[in-house]
C-alpha cells in the first residue's frame, strides 16, 4: 500500500514539474527581427474579375524584405530592408508598442495607432489579425511573421 502511495505521489510530482513555465509575451516578442511570410484577407476581395485572399502574393519584393523589431522598453522599428520601393523612403521608421494586460492585444503607435489581435506567438512565430472595414464589408486581415 505504501509503495502505491509513493508511486502515485511520484507520478503526480513528475507531471506537475513538466508544466511549461509561462514566458511573458513581451519577452517572446522583443529584441528580434520579424519578417512577414503571409498576408491574407477574409472574406476574399473581388478585384479585376477574381477573388483574392492571398495579399502576400501581390506584394512587391521591396515590401517583402522589410522587417519589424519590438525593442524594450517599447520601441517599435519598421525597417525597409535592402530593396526600397521609393528612393526617398527612410530606411527605418520608429514608434511605440505595448501589450494590453491580457497580452492578447498588441498596439503599435506610429503614423496612427493600430490594435492587433495576437492569434499565436512563440519564440519564432507571430500571427496576428485585425479588422478592416471597406464600404459595408468587414474584413479580417491576418499576417504571419517569423523570427530572422
Amino acid at each position: 500500500m505504501i509503495k502505491r502511495i509513493l508511486l502515485a505521489s511520484f507520478v503526480i510530482l513528475s507531471i506537475a514539474s513538466c508544466k511549461k513555465e509561462h514566458i511573458p509575451r513581451a519577452q517572446l516578442l522583443a529584441n528580434k527581427a520579424w519578417k512577414q511570410t503571409t498576408y491574407t484577407v477574409s472574406p476574399a476581395i473581388y478585384d479585376a474579375g477574381q477573388y483574392i485572399t492571398d495579399l502576400y502574393a501581390l506584394m512587391e519584393d521591396c515590401e517583402k524584405d522589410d522587417y519589424r523589431e519590438f525593442l524594450l522598453p517599447n520601441v517599435y522599428k519598421q525597417n525597409r530592408g535592402q530593396i526600397h520601393c521609393q528612393t526617398y523612403e527612410a530606411q527605418e521608421l520608429t514608434g511605440v508598442w505595448y501589450l494590453d494586460a491580457t497580452e492578447t492585444i498588441l498596439t503599435i503607435s506610429y503614423n496612427g495607432v493600430t490594435n492587433l489581435n495576437i492569434q499565436y506567438l512563440d519564440e519564432n512565430t507571430l500571427i496576428y489579425s485585425y479588422s478592416l472595414v471597406l464600404g459595408s464589408t468587414n474584413y479580417v486581415v491576418t499576417k504571419t511573421w517569423v523570427k530572422q
